[in-house]
């Protein structure tokens, strides 16, 4: 195993051992726990039996995202229901009313019960307290807040608490279940995020809805709209 450290290594959650790297055909092996780019993603295991594993020689993800892209090559995407999806509903009127510049955000999810939502909160430290006090009202640490400085900041804190709210959940989305373009993925297994984000990125490169945007949307929703 190469102890890659630079970059993400093409890899995948599995419960098998005999998958193999779609670059150079080398036989995956598990990610070490410490000391490679990888090893952080233990961090998500899952109590469900799937183990980490990824390229020994240290093919990048990048790189098999591009040829994926281009149709060279098929990356394995791991399999996620729609009752596994959350979505996040953004609101900001930054840029559009007057000293307003904050982020706020509901995680939601349509289920046998129905519509079932939450607002995305956090305890506040010393430093979001600071920055979310402004003269006429000054913030505690320790008080909750629904705001947020940055749609970054606001996005990380919906990926620590979805799964909480929804424990079944593996993706949290920014955009609606009825979309039939690409759409964010904020959190959810690596090669389903990856491949995911790098349509998003193809999709707005070629101008969304020109022909090869057209072309980016349609293999996308068959991909992700099964």
């Amino acid at each position: 195993m190469k102890m890659i450290t630079k970059y993400e290594v093409y890899g995948l959650w599995s419960v098998k051992k005999d998958s193999s790297c779609p670059l150079c055909k080398a036989k995956l092996e598990l990610v070490p726990k410490e000391g490679h780019y990888n090893s952080e993603y233990w961090g998500r295991q899952r109590d469900d039996g799937m183990l980490l594993y990824c390229c020994p020689e240290g093919c990048s993800l990048k790189k098999a995202e591009e040829l994926y892209l281009y149709g060279e090559l098929t990356l394995p995407i791991e399999k996620v229901k729609e009752d596994e999806i959350v979505y996040i509903d953004t609101l900001t009127w930054d840029g559009l009313t007057a000293g307003a510049s904050h982020y706020y955000g509901k995680i939601r999810q349509f289920n046998d019960s129905g519509l079932e939502e939450y607002e995305v909160s956090v305890v506040l430290d010393e430093h979001m307290a600071a920055a979310l006090s402004e003269p006429d009202y000054t913030y505690e640490v320790g008080d909750t807040s629904e705001r947020f400085d940055s749609e970054k900041q606001l996005f990380a804190r919906a990926a620590e608490v979805y799964k909480k709210h929804f424990p079944k959940a593996k993706v949290l989305v920014d955009g609606s279940d009825c979309a039939v373009e690409p759409q964010l993925v904020i959190d959810g297994p690596p090669n389903y995020k990856a491949t995911n984000n790098t349509m998003l990125q193809k999709f707005r490169s070629h101008g969304e809805y020109t022909g090869n945007g057209i072309k980016v949307a349609k293999k996308w929703r068959k991909l992700f709209r099964k």
